[in-house]
């Protein structure tokens, strides 16, 4: 995730991010205010401190706004011998630099490299790291958290302060954000009964760095400090704007009737949302929704949500089914059935934080199964279309683009983009 140069800006960069893992719109504000005004780590006060057994506790009344903290911090080496210490007993710093490199130098380690991160990492090091002058003749080189890599604090019980790292491409400094875990609505940000009492205990656990996005062990961690009740958008939630659109966008894809004709949906990487399959079975747009995730534990709670919701008459009833299965979309193995058309909403453009080889196999799979992708993504036209017809490719084409204009509401601007493939525009 990186800074921008102004708070809409930062927003825009990082504010999904943020809110994915907890923190309401008031904190994210207060995170953008200690960044800016310098006031980083503890400010003017140390608020924690040790009880008698040894605990981490705090030392004075907290409000929900002074338990935000945003520790800035990156590793500095003097020399080789320094550095080759540091990542031999960090395991996680050392998979963050070799990534790193691997990202600055634009090139993947070769198949004995990977297997031995700290050799990789400590030979390419003073390539790409950032090196500096200081008071003596020496050269420090510091080297931060992949932007591509992010890493989180789990849990083994109920924090009292949830933690999150992302990034500042701006300057290469990574920041770890804590703040208060038990806060879940904006409301609650000031309410003065809500305060964290003196010498309550602080929990937290040990930093990991996340394995590649693409994998199903990234998305095992990233849920690991959810519940199964948790739901999240990454990007928009089902809205009023969204559904005119896919509406307008899917009305031709089958070339026939609605009324006469079954239509199903395969929802990529549907994520812990459950509003997109809500909202196309409420807008009657189709009959079937089949939501696939490579993550066990997300589709397995969200099979439970929904088999509540339809036990439950807090759900009004529809004539349309929805189905969760785990599967990996860059498996060769394509589904069993043909679907009317595929919906993306985020999956692609996490992909592409990885390069376009990840979404070519994807799609490629795609292209078995249907001849419609109904893709929603933050990037623009003269970006993602060049993208799908000559990186994706594989007789992929953008058929058409509509605009959903959020800006004042959200910050985001989002293109759907109706995409055939050759077999039939």
């Amino acid at each position: 995730m990186s800074l921008s140069e102004s708070h809409d800006a930062f927003l825009t960069a990082n504010a999904a991010f943020l809110r994915s893992a907890g923190l309401v719109d008031p904190l994210i504000d207060e995170v953008w205010k200690r960044i800016e005004t310098g006031q980083l780590g503890t400010g003017h006060t140390n608020p924690f401190g040790i009880d008698e057994e040894g605990t981490v506790v705090t030392v004075e009344e907290l409000s929900p706004r002074d338990c935000v903290f945003v520790y800035a911090h990156q590793w500095v080496f003097a020399n080789v011998m320094d550095a080759a210490k540091s990542l031999s007993v960090n395991k996680g710093l050392c998979s963050a630099v070799a990534d790193l490199i691997g990202v600055a130098m634009d090139t993947l380690p070769s198949a004995e490299e990977a297997a031995n991160k700290e050799d990789f990492a400590l030979k390419n090091l003073f390539r790409v790291a950032f090196e500096f002058d200081v008071e003596g003749g020496d050269k420090l080189n510091c080297v931060s958290l992949d932007p591509y890599a992010p890493a989180l604090l789990p849990f083994a019980q109920s924090p009292l302060l949830g933690a999150v790292i992302f990034v500042d491409a701006r300057t290469a400094t990574s920041y770890t954000v804590l703040w208060p875990n038990w806060i879940d609505t904006v409301e609650e940000v000031d309410d003065p009964e809500l305060t964290l009492e003196q010498y309550s205990p602080i929990t937290r656990g040990e930093l990991v760095v996340m394995p590649d996005p693409s994998s199903e062990e990234y998305w095992k961690l990233h849920y690991a400090t959810m519940k199964d009740t948790n739901t999240f958008d990454w990007y928009m939630p089902w809205s009023e704007d969204l559904s005119h659109v896919i509406k307008q966008a899917v009305a031709t894809v089958s070339g026939s009737n609605k009324e006469n004709e079954f239509i199903t949906v395969l929802n990529v990487g549907c994520g812990n949302s459950t509003s997109v399959g809500d909202g196309l079975m409420d807008d009657k747009i189709c009959d079937l929704v089949m939501h696939y995730d490579v993550s066990k534990e997300v589709v397995h709670a969200l099979s439970k949500l929904e088999q509540e919701s339809v036990a439950s008459t807090s759900k009004k009833p529809t004539a349309g089914v929805q189905e969760y299965i785990v599967f990996d979309a860059s498996d060769p193995a394509p589904f069993r059935t043909r679907f009317s058309w595929a919906f993306d909403k985020g999956t692609f453009d996490g992909m592409l934080s990885h390069g376009a080889e990840l979404v070519k196999k994807v799609w490629a799979n795609l292209a078995k199964v249907t001849d419609t992708v109904v893709l929603v993504s933050h990037g623009s036209p003269e970006k993602r279309i060049q993208i799908i017809e000559e990186q994706v490719a594989g007789g992929w084409t953008v058929d058409q683009c509509l605009e959903i204009d959020t800006t004042k509401t959200t910050g985001w601007c989002y293109w759907v983009y109706i995409c055939k493939h050759s077999s039939k525009k």
